[in-house]
């Protein structure tokens, strides 16, 4: 008698415990509900700020997208003075290259003709060094 009456208890327990877990449940999913509307709400002003932004956004970038062209063919128009420039610069510099390898050549070749001049010399200096002592002791004739 006492394990029913202490299952009754629980039992008691149990079902006042699923009754309040009910009511908090239910007090949650009215909590639930009123925040999923309150942010419908709340979306559908920030889609309207949204969509408004948008338009506002749209009309920005058209008038942008206006500044932009002007830019751009003012740029190309610009690119088109800076590339006449730019082929006369270049222009003029390979003008300045061509002239500076051209004096580097005739140094370089210059540079040759001494290495060469400096060789005949040295090689000569071997050999005609003791023909010219030869000449001057008088053995040759």
């Amino acid at each position: 008698m006492v394990v029913c009456w202490l299952l009754g208890l629980l039992g008691l327990l149990w079902l006042l415990g699923l009754l309040g877990l009910l009511w908090l449940l239910g007090l949650l999913g009215l909590l639930w509900l009123l925040g999923v509307l309150g942010l419908l709400r709340c979306l559908g002003l920030l889609g309207l700020l949204w969509l408004l932004g948008l338009l506002g956004l749209l009309r920005c970038l058209g008038l942008l997208g206006l500044l932009w062209l002007l830019g751009l063919l003012g740029l190309l128009r610009c690119l088109g003075l800076l590339g006449l420039l730019r082929c006369l610069r270049r222009g003029i510099r390979i003008h300045l290259l061509e002239r500076v390898r051209g004096v580097v050549d005739w140094h370089r070749k210059f540079r040759l003709h001494l290495q060469g001049l400096a060789i005949v010399l040295a090689l000569s200096q071997w050999v005609l060094w003791p023909y010219a002592i030869a000449v001057a002791s008088g053995d040759v004739f």
